[in-house]
């Protein structure tokens, strides 16, 4: 039978590996190991720096790969442990919706007959106030307090509409007036420009008066409209009673 010189080097090969795997996995620990010390090793197993660098990159695999797979299990234990709750969540939400379901089928039919009473409430609610249904004195209060109120609020509105108008009236004027005084003082004897300045003051000033008048207004005019708007609302409720 003749000689296998793979086998007797792959016998060799093996035993030098197992001779250093000491010092590999010492290395692979992060372990700090002198040179010299590595160097007699080396030469006391027959291996060479490529072997031992070998098994120290694969040791280092196997420990990186051993704890993903360590951080996997923590992972997936929390994970079944989220998903155990949400299932949890899920079947109380189940259970609520089919009572709330039943609940509503229960209710469903009264629900319909109520809501047909409420509608006719508010339809008889407002029919009370209605002019056929009151007698010609209520008739003549109701349509005058309405009246009082309808008024109040144009009165309102029409200040509310008026005042950006005054105000840009007023910066108009304003800007005029600026003008005027600039050229009375280039001109300083000629009586026209100084009347016109004049008439310039005075447009301003009756301006400004008319802004202030339509601001200072506007809070009196709510008041009255707020009150007139009151009024009507006890008078419709003192009807319908």
């Amino acid at each position: 039978m003749g000689v296998n010189i793979l086998e007797m080097l792959r016998g060799r090969r093996e035993a030098r590996a197992s001779n250093i795997e000491e010092l590999a996995i010492r290395l692979a620990k992060g372990e700090t190991v002198p040179p010299e010390e590595v160097e007699t090793w080396l030469e006391q197993t027959g291996t060479d720096e490529a072997m031992l660098q070998e098994r120290v990159d694969a040791l280092e695999r196997r420990a990186d790969l051993l704890a993903k797979v360590s951080a996997g299990h923590k992972a997936q234990a929390r994970l079944d442990k989220i998903e155990a709750e949400l299932a949890d969540a899920e079947a109380a939400v189940t259970k609520a919706r089919e009572a709330y379901l039943s609940l509503r089928a229960k209710h469903d039919e009264p629900m319909i007959l109520l809501g047909a009473q409420v509608r006719e409430g508010d339809r008889a609610n407002d029919l009370l106030i209605a002019p056929e249904n009151l007698s010609h004195v209520d008739r003549e209060r109701l349509a005058a307090a309405r009246k009082a109120a309808a008024d109040a609020g144009e009165r309102l509105s029409e200040v509310r509409r008026s005042l950006p108008e005054l105000r840009l009236n007023l910066e108009q004027a304003e800007r005029h007036h600026a003008d005027v005084v600039d050229l009375a003082k280039a001109h300083r004897g000629n009586a026209d420009i100084q009347e016109r300045k004049a008439r310039a003051e005075n447009a301003v000033k009756t301006r400004r008066e008319k802004v202030a008048a339509a601001a200072d207004e506007l809070p009196r005019l709510q008041a009255a409209f707020d009150e007139a708007e009151a009024a009507v609302s006890r008078l419709e409720d003192e009807l319908r009673r």
